[in-house]
């Protein structure tokens, strides 16, 4: 595996798709990483491979995003979300601060993922099955607020969505996390003006 086997299969990839085959590069790069600290296959592979101009030049120009949350509207936010009506959105929505998980992993999670007792959560991982973060004393006494019932599988979304019959699908999930919980935030005075301010800038 050299620059040129790895370029000719780079540009055939991103012919289906530029940025799936930048990201297959990106984990592929990992992947050379690994077989240079293994004598058995450090001759067959060039470590460098994945860096090579021909190959770093070919690759899609990365978008900054401009709906990020700027640390000096953190305090701004906080007090927003802690004035939502529905309380659950507004449990969901600090735990996303506190955690950095993403918003269909907390969104899926369910109380069974939930110890009380050793302060853990097992949230769902795009690139492991799952993965545990710690529960903080803080985050541990909001989610201890939520009412919860035996049938319902999820921790937030259900209750938030007043879906208490037959549960909830990802796609379930997915529509409220993109779609209804942006109308609830934005139905405060405070993270609208936020919002707007992002928008200019």
């Amino acid at each position: 595996m050299n620059e040129d086997s790895l370029k000719i299969w780079y540009d055939r990839e991103a012919l289906v798709g530029k940025h799936q085959a930048a990201r297959a590069l990106m984990m592929f790069r990992g992947f050379l990483r690994w077989c240079a600290a293994r004598p058995e296959y450090r001759e067959l592979t060039d470590r460098e491979a994945g860096r090579a101009p021909a190959i770093v030049e070919s690759l899609p120009s990365s978008t900054r995003r401009t709906d990020a949350l700027e640390a000096a509207q953190v305090s701004g936010w906080w007090s927003g979300v802690e004035q939502l009506n529905n309380r659950t959105a507004s449990v969901y929505l600090r735990a996303l601060l506190l955690t950095g998980a993403r918003r269909e992993e907390l969104a899926s999670l369910t109380w069974g993922n939930v110890d009380f007792q050793w302060r853990k959560l097992t949230i769902a991982d795009k690139v492991e099955d799952t993965r545990t973060i710690p529960l903080t004393p803080y985050l541990a006494q909001l989610l201890a607020t939520l009412p919860r019932k035996q049938d319902e599988r999820g921790v937030l979304v259900p209750h938030v969505n007043g879906l208490s019959e037959g549960g909830l699908s990802d796609d379930d999930q997915l529509v409220y996390v993109n779609g209804v919980l942006k109308g609830k935030l934005l139905e405060n005075e405070r993270l609208a003006q936020l919002a707007a301010r992002n928008r200019k800038e």
